[in-house]
């Protein structure tokens, strides 16, 4: 690409949304996924026999949830939450959700938080949990076909792990195949 086209494309991804394109992981993903109609939450992920990283993206610099859900629907769903404040100390657990309420945080955190930051008004949480995990009662397995994710964010930081503001519209749902391959654009790794 030429310098004059990518600055192009950067302004635009600023005034419209950004693509995933746009976007630069930590690290090397083999799969990604753009979670939302606006280009405001972006997953990327890798597996191995055992475990699965994800990496979510978010257009806020405030709370984001991600999570795995049976039916596609907020409950029930096993899910994190986290943030980073405005020292740069980020806040994860791991929870579940029983109804249209804050989740719960489970007694067992088996998703493991990698890295947190702030970076260009998005929120970048980098976290790991075993694909079939012994918390029968508030996690749920990745299956090898299609997972429904479910995902939210909200605007501001919480004050605390027990004050989750709600998310209004800010959240969704999306199929996905977690544990097969996911075509990555061609162009996507040489531009990072």
């Amino acid at each position: 690409m030429t310098n004059g086209l990518v600055v192009l494309l950067s302004i635009l991804g600023v005034a419209f949304g950004s693509s995933i394109e746009s976007v630069k992981p930590t690290e090397a993903f083999n799969n990604s996924a753009t979670l939302d109609n606006g280009g405001n939450y972006f997953l990327f992920w890798k597996f191995n026999s055992s475990h699965i990283t994800f990496e979510v993206h978010v257009k806020t610099t405030g709370w984001v949830g991600f999570g795995l859900s049976d039916n596609g629907n907020m409950y029930p769903g096993d899910v994190v939450v986290g943030w980073v404040d405005n020292r740069g100390a980020t806040t994860f657990s791991d929870r579940h959700t029983n109804g249209h309420v804050m989740p719960i945080k489970d007694a067992s955190q088996d998703w493991h938080l990698l890295h947190g930051e702030e970076l260009n008004s998005f929120t970048v949480l980098k976290f790991v949990r075993k694909i079939e995990t012994c918390d029968t009662t508030d996690d749920i397995t990745i299956p090898s076909g299609t997972t429904r994710l479910i995902f939210a964010y909200g605007l501001s930081d919480p004050t605390s792990e027990d004050t989750i503001s709600y998310h209004g519209t800010t959240r969704g749902t999306k199929s996905v195949s977690l544990l097969s391959k996911v075509a990555v654009p061609q162009n996507f790794l040489t531009m990072l």
